[in-house]
């Protein structure tokens, strides 16, 4: 009788039998391009969902497929891709759409290089490419799907807007989950050390500046109320379109906070040709029929603490700093002063492209331009912001010093 608990006989010298492996290998190339479909999917269906929601609310006479064709263009439109509706342009991105849809790529790009099974550079790089390709591609599928005779986005601005979100956001995502930062910054030749020191103390003046930009920004708008409320009355919408109307409010409200930044940094804002705002010189022309805008500053002679308020970004990120480095005190001045500069530049550089991206374009004419200028608000975010970090360092590391020679033994 067989004998069924008997191991099987093996040959003397013969490697043990292998059992089947039941791993599944996903190259990351091919998950890089099924996560940029999916991620972009994900957005794209957001974004429908809004607007067939207004649609419905709002009793519309249009079809169900002009709403979802309305939300893959402001999905579009998410990414700076050119919306041409009846002959004029609109490029100002909704900076709550372009967060929600940076933020589902770097989700999905950091498991992608996270689960790879090989994290060489070279397969590290072809991800990265694939992703991007791939979610450009979707992109402007999307775009063509959705353009009509009078409305449409411009496929080029599309390649350039899906590209430049699928690298930085895509891209990063892949090369965090894949663990090459340390081999990048090692390629850089910038020590590991001071680069996440730097980039600890830029996140924290980047948060803290933006929520100084949110107070004002709100503070303004509350001491406007009654023009907003008047504005919101004029637009003569029930309250299921008042809430459309509020959530619109919403998505735009962090471009709200770039172009008071901008006012923040010194360079101001405009709205449209003729219209500027800045801390020392308002302008107003006509400006759109729209809740926020009736929030702006009137002309005239400013009371003396909106000059104050030009010491706000310096002020914060003294104390971002400050705080920082009493945490983590650097007693070398030379140390301490790149330390401050690179953070505060560093942080400059994001708060400077922030407020890039809130401007844009509402129109042809006078409503081409929108928001703060472009290089001028980069370059005034990374010098106030460098040399407010660089002065708080060195100060810093100065009382620092002090202590630890006041605080040593003497010598018997």
């Amino acid at each position: 009788m067989t004998d069924l608990a008997r191991p099987p006989l093996t040959t003397p010298g013969a490697a043990p039998a292998s059992r089947p492996s039941t791993t599944v290998v996903r190259p990351l190339p091919l998950t890089a391009a099924v996560v940029a479909v999916l991620a972009a999917g994900a957005g794209l269906l957001v974004c429908v969902t809004f607007t067939v929601g207004a649609w419905l609310v709002s009793g519309a006479t249009s079809t169900t497929g002009a709403a979802v064709r309305a939300g893959v263009n402001a999905w579009l439109l998410a990414h700076r891709a050119g919306l041409v509706l009846d002959g004029a342009t609109y490029t100002v991105a909704p900076l709550v759409l372009t967060a929600l849809v940076a933020w589902l790529l770097f989700r999905v790009g950091r498991w992608a290089g996270a689960t790879a099974p090989k994290t060489e550079p070279a397969d590290v790089a072809l991800g990265v490419a694939v992703m991007v390709g791939a979610y450009t591609v979707t992109a402007e599928i999307a775009a063509v799907l959705a353009s009509r005779d009078n409305a449409g986005a411009s496929l080029t601005q599309v390649l350039l807007g899906g590209a430049a979100v699928g690298l930085l956001a895509g891209g990063t995502g892949i090369v965090s989950g894949a663990g090459m930062t340390s081999a990048i910054l090692n390629r850089l030749r910038v020590p590991e050390d001071i680069a996440g020191a730097a980039g600890r103390t830029a996140r924290s003046i980047v948060g803290w500046e933006l929520v100084a930009g949110l107070i004002v920004t709100l503070a303004v708008g509350l001491l406007h109320a009654g023009e907003v409320a008047a504005a919101f009355s004029r637009l003569q919408v029930g309250g299921a379109e008042g809430a459309v109307v509020v959530l619109m409010m919403l998505l735009v409200l962090p471009n709200a906070v770039g172009w008071t930044l901008g006012v923040l940094f010194g360079p101001g804002f405009t709205v449209g040709s003729g219209t500027y705002v800045t801390a020392s010189a308002v302008h107003l022309g006509p400006v759109p029929a729209f809740p926020w805008f009736a929030a702006l500053p009137v002309e005239g002679t400013k009371p003396w603490w909106v000059g104050l308020l030009l010491v706000v970004p310096a002020v914060v990120t003294i104390g971002c700093v400050v705080r920082d480095l009493a945490a983590r005190p650097i007693l070398n001045w030379p140390a301490a002063v790149v330390h401050g500069a690179l953070s505060g530049a560093l942080g400059g550089l994001v708060l400077g492209v922030f407020q890039a991206l809130s401007s844009g374009a509402l129109g042809d004419g006078r409503l081409a331009h929108m928001g703060p200028p472009v290089l001028m608000s980069v370059v005034a975010a990374v010098l106030t912001l460098s040399l407010s970090g660089a002065v708080a360092a060195l100060g810093t590391s100065t009382v620092h010093r002090r202590w630890a020679t006041a605080t040593e033994p003497s010598a018997p």
